[in-house]
């Protein structure tokens, strides 16, 4: 059965106070987060995914404002792949597993 509990592992930003040290801790803790969001610190796998990569990946498309449909996925095998025959952003597959081809 599926967790209900959350995935993200965002650090909590205090409410802040009116003495320095109250609002150094927020400034670390917004600083935190803003490093994860854009990859720059911490785990990759904790990092916020936009909506543009998504889109750019063919994961999802939009028309307008509006998710109309994910698109129908085709995968090439790791041979494909490794031959250099998947485009970046490509999806292709190993034992099962879907890759997307990140680099050239």
């Amino acid at each position: 059965m599926p967790s209900t509990k959350p995935t993200r592992v965002t650090p909590a930003i205090p409410n802040p106070a009116g003495d320095p040290v109250s609002q150094s801790n927020v400034l670390r803790a917004i600083k935190e987060c803003i490093e994860i969001h854009e990859r720059s610190a911490g785990n990759p796998l904790d990092s916020f995914v936009r909506l543009r990569e998504l889109v750019e990946l063919n994961i999802l498309m939009i028309q307008g404002t509006q998710i109309v449909r994910a698109p129908i996925l085709e995968f090439a095998d790791d041979t494909e792949a490794a031959n250099g025959g998947v485009p970046i952003g490509g999806l292709y597959h190993v034992a099962g597993i879907v890759h997307v081809r990140l680099t050239p």
